[in-house]
């Protein structure tokens, strides 16, 4: 099983994701450029209680 990241964590990462992804970057190279694989932000952004929650879908590029 991957690495568990905190809300706090999640968030960081969810940021620096869309800052890349509302430039226009790639999901795959606005992901490594925020530290995480694709497939973790498949699963935070389909399956995960966060994103169920409205975490990561916020219309800032996240789910783009």
């Amino acid at each position: 099983m991957g690495e568990q990241y905190s809300d706090k964590e999640r968030e960081s990462i969810r940021t620096i994701f869309a800052k890349h992804r509302n430039a226009g970057t790639s999901i795959a190279d606005a992901a490594d450029m925020a530290g995480i694989a694709p497939s973790t932000y498949y699963s935070w952004n389909e399956e995960d209680d966060w994103n169920k929650a409205n975490g990561w879908n916020k219309g800032d590029g996240w789910s783009k």
